[in-house]
Order: structure tokens, then C-alpha cells, then sequence
């Protein structure tokens, strides 16, 4: 026998419709009384608040659970939700005003639920008062994202930035850092590696932008407790002078599925050896899903495929010349070895240089290997190499099974894309 909707309790009743969007929401909560009383307790909502909008949000969301909040050009005071304690998800972002700081400070002293924050373009001022408040917003996020635009207010930046990322936040699993450095102009600096160090569950790092530390990261035992983490994504500018830190980060790092290492941009910075990921694809050769590595030929002289040549799980290789084309094409050699990984399904080489015989096994392997690979894109190269290719695949009687895309664009750069044609089970 059919079982009937009606026959439902509420609380299963309101995970179905909190599929439904807020539009769709108001309409079935006219079915009938029981479906009404549950949309108004159990269903959850999403809210986006400014100023145009602040009566109909009290009017419509006000008494209702609203689980996510967006806040943008809001200059009030007072939110207009009154219970807090279902906020899992929340998104604050300054625009053409600027968002009030009792509002954002009301927030983090009552959502004591929520697991993701994100904080684009807040400078908080003095009235936010986030130091030694017990913020119990922070007690239970998860997913905390902040970033910061370059502005001259860097002092009160710096300092409360500070004090937000330092406040305990013992769940914290994901931390996305942006811009944040950058803007800073006085000795109000954040120490970064001692905030990682503080966040034993942290596995999702993502950090850009950040310039050059007045000093090093620190005493020994910094290094010691960097260590002990152990990520899943690592998305990081690296400088120069942090280059011991990022070691001592990956060095424990069993489990990355993704990881994402480019150089500041800066004269007096050189980025980073690649001597550094050695430890993580060793590890974490089974899990690794994506690698993405800006390359800096000052300390790097070249590149060797062979350092993938173990991976297990990889589907996305990126390899760019951080500095191309204000210098030379940084040599690549063995990238046959990309062919022989057996998950690779997307690789894009910017501004490496391949020799002639490089390119002549790279295409042997592609016709020896029952290759996975969608697409190989290479950026920034001369037509010299994009005709010894052509001409190998004629040789090897390759032209079916490749779709070649070309770009010449400004400085005859040259982009081509290779798409190996899959051909379909009834083939």
C-alpha cells in the first residue's frame, strides 16, 4: 500500500519541502493548516537583507527559521530575525555602503549555530568591539572566509582582523584568507602559522595575497606545531621568507586531494622550490585529485614529469611559468609520463618549453596507451612546437583521434588545445 504524504510526521515532512525554494515555500504553505504550521516552524529559509528590503524581511522572515543570510548595503542596526539560532550560513559583503558594525556585532554575539562566515570587504570598526567578547558565532563555525580590499584604513584592518582570527574557534575545518596583507601599511601585522597552529580540526587552507613579513615565521617550535597538520586542500601565494613554514605544513600532509601553490608577485620575492610538494606526493599519492603549480625559473631551472609519475588518483595537472613572457620558456622534460597516468584526464602546460624529441614520445605513449586524458592545453607556445606535433601525430597515424584548436594571439604566442576524440561503446 501507497504511503500518503499526510501520513508523514512534520519533522520528515519539513526536510522534503526545505528542498523547495522561498517562492515555492509560500505556495504549498497554502495546502492546508498542517502544511501551513510547517513551513512556519520547521521549514527553513534563505534571506538576503538590505536596506530596500528590511520590512519584508521582518514581515515575511522575522518570526520564520532562516538558516542562510546574505547582507549587503545594509546601514541599520538591527536585524530584523529574531531568532538567530538556526543561522547556519552566513554572508556579509560591503558594496556602496558601508554594513553597520552593531549589525555585524549583534550577529556574531547570538548565532550561536552557524557554520559557515564569510566577510568581503568589512572593515570593522571600533564599535564591533570583537576582542575578549565571547563571540558565540565563532564557538561552532566550520567554514570561515574573510577578505579584505586595499584600502587606506589598514591600521583598524590589520588590528581587528587580528583579533576576529584569533578568537577561539575550536570546529574550525575550512579557512579562507584573501587579500588581508596586502592593504596593511603599519607593524599591525597577523601572524598567520601561529593562527593555523591554533586550529587543531583546520584540513581546508586557502591563502592570497599576503606580502612580505617584516620578520621570519618565528622560534623553532612554530615549525614543530605546523607539523602537526595534517590538510585535504592547500591553496597558498608562497613568499620567499615562508618557505620553511609551507615545508613544515605539507610535511605531514597524508590525505591532500588538492593542492595549489603560485608565488607572490614581487621583485624581491623568488616563490618557492619545488623541493617543497616532494613530501605530499609521496604521502598523499592515492588521494591527490588536482595539482596546480605556478613555477618560478629562478630557483627552478626546469621541471621534471617524473615527480608525478606515482600518482594514483590525479585528474587535473597544471604547470605554469610564473613569469612568462617577460622571461624565456622554462624547459620541461619527460612529459611522456603524463600519458602513463592512468586518472590524468585534464593537463595544461603554460609557458614550458618541450623539446622535439620530447614531443615525438609524448606522442608515441598517446598512441601506445589507452589514455584518459579529455584535454591537453598548451599556453604560450611557439608554432615550431604546435607543427612538430601535427607532424608526429600524421606520422603515427594519429588524426582521428585529435581535434586541434588553435589561438595565435599578440607576440606570436601561441595557444593549442588537444582533444583526444573518445570513441563510444557501439564503435
Amino acid at each position: 500500500m501507497a504511503l500518503h504524504i499526510e501520513v508523514l510526521p512534520k519533522e520528515v515532512l519539513s526536510i522534503i519541502l526545505d528542498f523547495l525554494d522561498t517562492k515555492q515555500k509560500f505556495v504549498v504553505r497554502g495546502v492546508n493548516q498542517r502544511w501551513r504550521d510547517t513551513v512556519d516552524v520547521h521549514v527553513s529559509f534563505c534571506v538576503s537583507l538590505c536596506d530596500k528590503n528590511y520590512d519584508y524581511v521582518r514581515h515575511k522572515f522575522g518570526r520564520r527559521r532562516v538558516a542562510s543570510m546574505s547582507i549587503e548595503n545594509y546601514s541599520r542596526s538591527e536585524i530584523p530575525i529574531q531568532n538567530l539560532n538556526f543561522l547556519h550560513r552566513l554572508y556579509i559583503r560591503k558594496s556602496t555602503k558601508r554594513v553597520c558594525d552593531l549589525a555585524v556585532r549583534h550577529l556574531l554575539l547570538n548565532a550561536a549555530n552557524l557554520k559557515s562566515l564569510t566577510l568581503e570587504d568589512i572593515n570593522f570598526g571600533t564599535k564591533i568591539a570583537i576582542q575578549n567578547q565571547p563571540l558565540l558565532a565563532l564557538l561552532s563555525i566550520e567554514k570561515l572566509s574573510v577578505k579584505w580590499e586595499q584600502t587606506s584604513l589598514s591600521n583598524p584592518v590589520s588590528s581587528k582582523a587580528d583579533d576576529l582570527l584569533n578568537h577561539e574557534m575550536p570546529q574550525l575545518k575550512v579557512l579562507h584568507v584573501c587579500q588581508i596583507l596586502c592593504a596593511i601599511k603599519s607593524r599591525h601585522e597577523i601572524d598567520f602559522f601561529r593562527l593555523a597552529t591554533c586550529k587543531p580540526l583546520l584540513r581546508q587552507l586557502k591563502v592570497q595575497l599576503f606580502r612580505p613579513p617584516t620578520n621570519d615565521v618565528g622560534p623553532v617550535h612554530n615549525l614543530t606545531k605546523l607539523k602537526k597538520l595534517n590538510l585535504t586542500v592547500v591553496d597558498a601565494d608562497i613568499l620567499e621568507t615562508d618557505v620553511c613554514a609551507w615545508e613544515a605544513i605539507l610535511s605531514n600532509s597524508s590525505k591532500m586531494e588538492k593542492l595549489s601553490l603560485s608565488c607572490y608577485s614581487s621583485k624581491r620575492n623568488r616563490g618557492f622550490p619545488l623541493s617543497i610538494i616532494f613530501p605530499v606526493l609521496q604521502k598523499s599519492f592515492e588521494s591527490l585529485v588536482t595539482i596546480q603549480l605556478s613555477v618560478d625559473p629562478n630557483i627552478n631551472p626546469h621541471i621534471d614529469m617524473k615527480m608525478f609519475s606515482d600518482l594514483k588518483s590525479i585528474r587535473t595537472l597544471c604547470l605554469k611559468h610564473r613569469d612568462y613572457p617577460t622571461q624565456f620558456w622554462l624547459p620541461a622534460y619527460n612529459l611522456h609520463t603524463v600519458v602513463t597516468l592512468q586518472t590524468l584526464q585534464n593537463f595544461e602546460s603554460d609557458g614550458l618549453k618541450y623539446s622535439e624529441e620530447e614531443i615525438h614520445q609524448f606522442v608515441d605513449e598517446i598512441a601506445a596507451h589507452k589514455t584518459k586524458i579529455i584535454c591537453l592545453s598548451f599556453y604560450q607556445q611557439s608554432q615550431a612546437l604546435r607543427e612538430t606535433f601535427e607532424t608526429r601525430v600524421c606520422e603515427r597515424g594519429l588524426q582521428n583521434q585529435f581535434s586541434i584548436k588553435t589561438d595565435i594571439s599578440d607576440m606570436d604566442r601561441l595557444f593549442f588545445l588537444i582533444t583526444p576524440r573518445i570513441k563510444s561503446k557501439n564503435q
